[in-house]
């Protein structure tokens, strides 16, 4: 059975203290949302709008998006966080609820009506100005990336720090031959193929595709959960609809990947190198992910995957 690391599911009375204290009005229409790993969502209707809370063991990813909602656009919309607090052991977030369906839902011609707006928001994203912070990866509480350089961050990826949330997942790994060999081949190519990734400061997502964007009317509502937004390569965003495509069989007569790349545009050189290099280090970062929550099943397709890209490479 697969990990789960999301908190109990609040309570009526809790939701209801914390709109009443946080929005200053009552919730009504309180319905359970699709929860992610780390969290437990909720949807409510309010005097200021369609709210949604979300429960967490931590707030990190809850300051992200915070952070997050400052590049916020016509093109790029990304919810107003209202409030984050403590709850006792739990961590708390209201923010915004965006209107629409998730990207993940749609059909082939659901995805092509959206190919306008999701190319205009990818391109928003990659032309967002990273004039007020430094650094490059993940973000700190300040909205700084943590390293000195992409490659830093990309490379960090093989590092296993158990103290860490995340952390602990080498010795399941170890537990798994064949998905260790890929993996330890994986860091191979990657510490070769992360000298071509360029050190410009570009938005990063990072999780796209996993019912972490809204479509309504044919175009992007909304896209939240900036828990793993980086300042990097804006590339990385493309490969992962490259990455995760075939799971995706209702859209295998559009070839989503080709079209978005020649929509929103690849910038700079080596964008060949580029784009293994960030398909790998997709795939590498879910073998230790699926590994650390056990989620075995996961875990054998994310190796198959992995082991494509690394015969694409040698080829």
């Amino acid at each position: 059975m697969t990990r789960d690391f999301a908190p109990l599911p609040p309570t009526d009375e809790e939701i209801a203290q914390i709109s009443l204290e946080t929005l200053g009005c009552f919730p009504t229409g309180i319905t359970t949302l699709r929860s992610g790993a780390w969290s437990r969502a909720v949807g409510f209707e309010s005097e200021r709008g369609p709210m949604v809370i979300r429960f967490s063991a931590t707030a990190d990813d809850f300051r992200a998006d915070e952070l997050a909602a400052r590049f916020a656009s016509s093109f790029l919309p990304i919810p107003q966080v209202y409030g984050i607090g403590a709850l006792g052991d739990r961590y708390w977030c209201i923010s915004q609820r965006m209107p629409g369906i998730h990207l993940d839902d749609l059909d082939a011609q659901g995805m092509v009506e959206v190919l306008p707006s999701l190319t205009a928001m990818l391109r928003s994203m990659r032309d967002v100005s990273a004039a007020d912070t430094y650094g490059y990866g993940g973000w700190d509480t300040n909205g700084n990336g943590r390293f000195a350089s992409f490659a830093g961050q990309l490379l960090e990826v093989g590092v296993d720090n158990p103290g860490e949330r995340g952390g602990g997942w080498s010795e399941n790994l170890r537990q798994h031959a064949h998905a260790q060999s890929i993996f330890d081949a994986g860091m191979s190519s990657l510490r070769e193929l992360v000298t071509f990734a360029p050190d410009v400061r570009q938005l990063i997502h990072q999780d796209t595709i996993n019912f972490n964007v809204t479509v309504a009317n044919g175009k992007i509502s909304g896209i939240f959960d900036w828990g793993c937004a980086m300042w990097g390569d804006a590339l990385y965003d493309l490969a992962w609809f490259r990455f995760w495509n075939p799971w995706y069989t209702q859209w295998a007569s559009v070839n989503i990947p080709d079209q978005l790349e020649r929509m929103v545009g690849v910038q700079g050189d080596h964008a060949h190198e580029r784009m293994h290099c960030y398909l790998l280090h997709i795939g590498i970062g879910h073998i230790r992910y699926n590994a650390f929550t056990e989620n075995w099943s996961a875990m054998t397709d994310v190796v198959h995957a992995t082991d494509k890209v690394l015969r694409e490479i040698r080829a």
